[in-house]
């Protein structure tokens, strides 16, 4: 049986988490050393079992503070990467299959019924609206959640594209059967364009930035698909830019490899017909001296043996 395994680097490159079946573990890659999960203790080396269920989705912010992790359990864990503590949790209606932080901390959590939701954790240590640090008891740990927008299908991924100001934010939701939505934040219903052109169900999804001369930022999205294909988006039209067929490189990658190694044997076997051609010049050539000697031999035996018997008075 094969395990469902997810891995995810943190924006600044400090940290590295592993998902593997239930388990969850941290790696901070700048202390080479493993981030203690749910109070474990400091010298354990085993994964911590977060999940009762596969994990489908883990995702930092881009503050690289903070680890979502959620899957087949319902569940929605929130980490904190410096101490492994756990700073918020939800349960909800049905398995999560993806998930992704906004610019501002919040949560976007998909689920298999092609529900999206917003989730608003309220970390340990972070400043409320009237500048105070706030502390996270038990109840705060439950995140809010809100309701942003629904897929007819399975939803694979789920994008959060831009730097922020909510009105050129813009969220990016697959599904299995091959399209891409682009929805307005925090308003979903207002459906900005939608992704057409994979010929099989979307996997996963990335973004972007393109600058321009002005110093803004154009989101471009980039998506994977079943098809083997990889293909660059403008997300605000779902105009498609460039396409990238992975399985058609490989095929013909192999057939040039093919064709070359087609040619290399003929030159290889041109070159030994041209040897073998040479060598039989060569041994006709040698046997042909070898003739003319035995004739010239012969011929200077005959003629010594006629002048030895004249001269010997032989009748």
């Amino acid at each position: 049986m094969i395990t469902h395994a997810k891995i995810s680097c943190s924006p600044d490159g400090s940290f590295i988490a592993f998902a593997h079946g239930s388990t969850v573990r941290l790696f901070n890659s700048r202390e080479s050393k493993f981030v203690r999960l749910g109070g474990q203790e400091e010298k354990t080396e085993q994964a911590f079992v977060a999940h009762k269920a596969t994990v489908r989705a883990i995702k930092f912010d881009r503050q690289s503070r903070h680890l979502v992790s959620c899957g087949d359990d319902k569940k929605v864990l929130v980490w904190d990467c410096q101490t492994g503590e756990c700073v918020g949790q939800r349960l909800m209606p049905k398995k999560i299959s993806a998930a992704h932080f906004d610019p501002y901390g919040d949560i976007v959590v998909a689920d298999k019924t092609g529900d999206v939701y917003k989730l608003s954790p309220q970390p340990k240590g972070e400043e409320g609206t009237n500048g105070a640090s706030v502390s996270v008891g038990p109840d705060q740990m439950q995140m809010p959640c809100e309701f942003l927008l629904g897929h007819c299908a399975t939803v694979t991924d789920v994008m959060i594209l831009g730097y922020g100001k909510d009105d050129n934010l813009l969220v990016a939701t697959s599904d299995v059967e091959k399209k891409i939505r682009i929805s307005r934040h925090p308003c979903c219903f207002e459906i900005e364009s939608f992704c057409f052109g994979h010929k099989s169900f979307v996997t996963v999804m990335d973004w972007a930035a393109f600058k321009t001369h002005d110093g803004g930022h154009i989101p471009l999205l980039l998506s994977g698909a079943g098809d083997g294909s990889v293909r660059l988006w403008e997300p605000s039209t779902g105009n498609l830019l460039d396409t990238y067929d992975v399985l058609k490189t490989k095929v013909l990658k192999s057939k040039v490899e093919t064709k070359g190694e087609e040619e290399g044997e003929r030159e290889e076997r041109a070159a030994s017909a041209d040897n073998t051609a040479n060598a039989i010049d060569a041994n006709a050539d040698a046997a042909a001296n070898t003739a003319t000697d035995i004739t010239e031999s012969a011929a200077a035996a005959t003629a010594a043996g006629d002048c030895g018997g004249g001269g010997l008075g032989w009748k």
